[in-house]
């Protein structure tokens, strides 16, 4: 089931042809997904070798109640199951595709990837090792503290350093990833439940702040560097506040289901005395929140002093080519005749925006007439910019917004429902 879920998740890698980036991320996800998934099927033709079934719940019954004469079989097709799980929901050292292919698909399809992608690895994840291979605790579970511990710091280490905001939710889901391993790691019914309440919380925040990147990134899905969020809490201050709540979650901030999350987990790990993982865990998730605080000032914070004043003001800049500024013309106007900055005053300037109407008749030598001096009609922005600087928000992309806000901010504050049913699905396992 897994490995036909990889399939359709390579075609929306590279669904955006326009872009060599989506190619790229495309063919690096193909090529190392499927030596995972070679990986992965020959753990589970070692796992039917020692044990004769493929069927989990027969696989459980007969390692429960009998001695396997294949035990050197049965852990090599474990340790390749494990390799196969942690390829796919990216667990450390087995992340390295995780930043290029988020960075590199379109917006949407990197969003479904780190939720409902991510989701289904760890269902799997967890009712394989739990359910399947309890009997093997002691075996697995020193191993799966290791993973978690070097998963947790790596991915939040890693992430303090990026400057695209999609590389950077990258590593952060990396991180998660290894916060959702901790209650796997605990071998018990209350970790199996914190990882599962993880994995849903997880899901929204994920879903939520990736719509904002989307529309952040505006048309072509090129521009996520940090930079593109700086005032967006003046020019919208809706979208801004949405985007901060869910990275504030995402960072643990109290009366959101991240900070249950992280604290159930965390508790897990308590529970079965893996104390040393639960410092390590609270200690990257302080890290973590460094970066999501970055992004979080950039948004509300000032302007950039080297940016043109129209777009310290709210407008987007019309011409970066020109160094921050557009030509003024005499008498303050701004046309075709008009000095770039730093030109010299008797030459003429060649970096005039190609927008601007060129003169095609000598020029008078006292200069050019006054009507000369207007603008004609710039180029429109672009379809997901409005006049004011404002990005447009489909119905869809505001509903999307709001569910997942919603589930943050109301779980988060009444948790109850969304633990018991946590609770209630630990029944499958």
């Amino acid at each position: 089931g897994l490995e036909i879920m990889s399939i359709p998740l390579y075609i929306l890698a590279g669904l955006d042809q326009r872009r060599s980036e989506s190619g790229e991320a495309a063919m690096k996800y193909f090529i190392l997904g499927a030596f995972s998934s070679a990986i992965f099927v020959y753990g589970i033709a070692l796992v039917y070798g020692a044990t004769g079934s493929t069927n989990l719940a027969e696989i459980a019954a007969y390692l429960a109640n009998n001695i396997s004469t294949n035990q050197g079989l049965l852990f090599a097709g474990a340790a390749l199951l494990l390799v196969g799980f942690s390829f796919k929901v990216a667990l450390v050292p087995f992340h390295m595709w995780t930043p290029d292919v988020y960075q590199g698909a379109p917006t949407p399809a990197t969003g479904f990837m780190a939720s409902i992608a991510k989701v289904g690895g760890f269902a799997a994840f967890l009712r394989v090792f739990f359910s399947t291979f309890h009997s093997l605790t002691t075996t697995w579970q020193p191993i799966l503290w290791v993973i978690a511990i070097v998963t947790t710091l790596g991915g939040a280490v890693l992430a303090l350093v990026q400057r695209d905001v999609k590389r950077m939710l990258a590593y952060s889901s990396i991180n998660h990833a290894g916060f959702i391993l901790l209650g796997l790691q605990a071998a018990s019914v209350s970790g199996m439940s914190a990882s599962i309440y993880y994995v849903f919380a997880y899901s929204f925040l994920v879903v939520g702040s990736f719509t904002v990147i989307a529309v952040v990134g505006k048309t072509g899905d090129r521009d996520h560097s940090i930079e593109a969020y700086r005032g967006l809490g003046r020019r919208q201050p809706v979208l801004a506040l949405a985007f901060a709540v869910l990275l504030l979650a995402q960072a643990g901030a109290p009366f959101t289901t991240g900070f249950l999350a992280k604290l159930y987990v965390v508790e897990a790990a308590v529970s079965a005395h893996s104390y040393a993982l639960a410092v390590v865990a609270m200690l990257s998730g302080a890290i973590a929140a460094a970066f999501y605080l970055r992004v979080v000032f950039v948004m509300y914070g000032s302007p950039s002093p080297t940016a043109p004043a129209v777009e310290q003001a709210g407008m987007p800049a019309l011409a970066a080519s020109t160094g921050g500024g557009l030509p003024v013309g005499p008498g303050g106007g701004i046309g075709p005749g008009a000095q770039a900055r730093g030109a010299p005053p008797d030459e003429p300037a060649d970096d005039v925006p190609s927008f601007m109407p060129k003169d095609t008749e000598a020029e008078d030598e006292e200069g050019w007439d006054e009507e000369d001096d207007l603008l004609e009609e710039p180029p429109p922005l672009p379809d997901s910019m409005l006049p004011s600087g404002r990005f447009a928000l489909s119905p869809g992309t505001e509903m999307g917004l709001f569910l997942a806000l919603a589930v943050t901010v109301v779980f988060g504050i009444w948790p109850a429902p969304l633990f018991s049913f946590a609770h209630a699905a630990t029944l499958l396992f």
